[in-house]
């Protein structure tokens, strides 16, 4: 079992003891903060994920130890809670891992259910560019 998957299983087991998916969601959203994380001067238009209905910005670069640093910020509340759970995953670990390893726990904690087809796609579309950036396609 790798990092990833256990960190995923602890994802799970973190928010899975809230029984009503709509409830888990709303904490999710709630617990992510601000995005005052985020790095100011990388709000650029390059770095905003194309698909989306909401402005997200998505960055990563590996680092010189080897693993791959993520930042997300999203207006959308919705992307942004689970943007910060998606850094919360990536972030830290070997980027080679990170391009392997799909969010299992969007589906196991059922938050593709709160999500519109539109924010789906959008969803899609940050784990694409997560990819980009971890594998070295794309660059700060």
């Amino acid at each position: 079992m790798s990092k990833l998957d256990v960190k995923q299983d602890q994802l799970i087991e973190d928010y899975g003891f809230i029984e009503d998916p709509a409830e888990r969601f709303q904490v999710i959203v709630d617990s992510a903060g601000s995005g005052e994380n985020f790095p100011k001067d990388c709000e650029q238009d390059i770095y905003l994920v194309e698909g989306c209905t909401s402005r997200v910005w998505v960055v990563g670069q590996i680092l010189e130890d080897g693993t791959f640093e993520l930042h997300i910020k999203s207006e959308a509340p919705a992307l942004h809670g689970i943007g910060k759970l998606l850094t919360d995953l990536y972030s830290g670990e070997d980027p080679t891992e990170v391009v392997e390893t799909e969010p299992r726990f969007v589906e196991a904690l059922q938050l593709d259910r709160s999500l519109s087809p539109t924010r789906l796609r959008g969803l899609g579309n940050i784990r694409k560019q997560i990819v980009d950036f971890a594998s070295g396609r794309r660059s700060l």
